[in-house]
């Protein structure tokens, strides 16, 4: 079992862009919306940004969306923070780039 120390944790969107998730996220099956869930969504753009070596400071309007405890339903999900924090993210080349 997968320790989930993110439980506490607040997730949080840019608050411009939660206004606009609710046109990618599903409400039901039958919806063809590219996303299940909000963090789902949120999940893509952490994926992205790790993939592009980027690394993004938090802006003053944020919108909270949801808590670490969702990360219950998808430990891997846990075990993937855990590497993007202890390596740090970087570029196929090896240079951190900070965005913003």
């Amino acid at each position: 079992m997968v320790e989930n120390r993110y439980a506490s944790i607040d997730l949080h969107l840019i608050s411009e862009v939660h206004a606009r998730v609710e046109a990618l996220v599903s409400r039901s099956a039958s919806d063809p919306a590219p996303f299940e869930r909000q963090i789902d969504f949120w999940w893509f753009g952490i994926g992205l940004g790790v993939a592009q070596g980027h690394r993004t400071p938090m802006p003053s309007a944020i919108t909270k969306f949801n808590t670490g405890v969702i990360f219950n339903t998808n430990p891997w999900r846990i075990v993937h923070l855990e590497q993007v924090r202890t390596k740090g993210l970087s570029t196929p080349h090896g240079n951190r780039k900070s965005s913003g």
